[in-house]
């Protein structure tokens, strides 16, 4: 006679980042993440972070982007350097 193995619940865990995590329901969630308050299997509860987390960049990297991608189109001084792009317009002769 084959035995089943017991059932493990998971629950969907995310940070300040907006990173999801599985964690184990029976075990305490580690600091600095909050349970979302979805749980259940392994598969359903992977399945629910496929379907929330589209965008893998840290909150702090898409912030940083977007206000990076504002300043560019408002044409603020000094946002191609802040970028990390050269200006080669900017030296006399356009040429550094």
């Amino acid at each position: 006679m084959e035995t089943v193995p017991p059932r493990r619940d998971f629950q969907v865990v995310v940070n300040e980042e907006e990173q999801y995590a599985l964690w184990p329901e029976v075990r305490e969630v580690p600091a600095g993440w909050r349970p979302t308050g979805y749980s259940g299997p392994r598969e359903a509860c992977q399945a629910h972070v496929d379907e929330l987390w589209q965008d893998m960049r840290p909150l702090s990297l898409r912030r940083a982007m977007a206000a990076r991608a504002q300043a560019e189109a408002a044409g603020l001084p000094g946002s191609a350097q802040r970028a990390g792009h050269l200006d080669q317009h900017a030296a006399p002769g356009g040429d550094r």
